[in-house]
């Protein structure tokens, strides 16, 4: 078992949405160094609009990636490969569902 905490699983799995978001669109790693926060916030968004995982609890404001979830994509981003969670934990088609909290009202 890992020793991963949960603050590492969950930046893993939130750079890996947000990574397989640019990549959708054709980004690139070298695109992802030069992004704004705006810019980071909006890939955000849309990793979120694809999944249907993630975001804000309602009411609450969008949050820019830290830069730790930032670095991790930009690692994602420049293996080149399919993006794939090493640590045997929580592939996208694993992760639970949304809380309760997450539903909107």
């Amino acid at each position: 078992m890992s020793d991963d905490s949960g603050l590492d699983i969950g930046r893993r799995v939130k750079a890996r949405r947000i990574a397989e978001a640019i990549r959708s669109l054709g980004g690139t790693a070298e695109d992802a160094r030069k992004l704004s926060e705006p810019e980071w916030i909006m890939a955000d968004k849309f990793s979120v609009e694809r999944t249907g995982r993630g975001g804000p609890k309602r009411g609450q404001p969008w949050p820019v990636p830290s830069d730790v979830t930032r670095a991790l994509v930009i690692e994602y981003l420049a293996r080149g490969d399919a993006i794939k969670e090493t640590s045997g934990c929580c592939s996208s088609d694993q992760l639970p569902g949304p809380r309760d909290e997450d539903v909107p009202g």
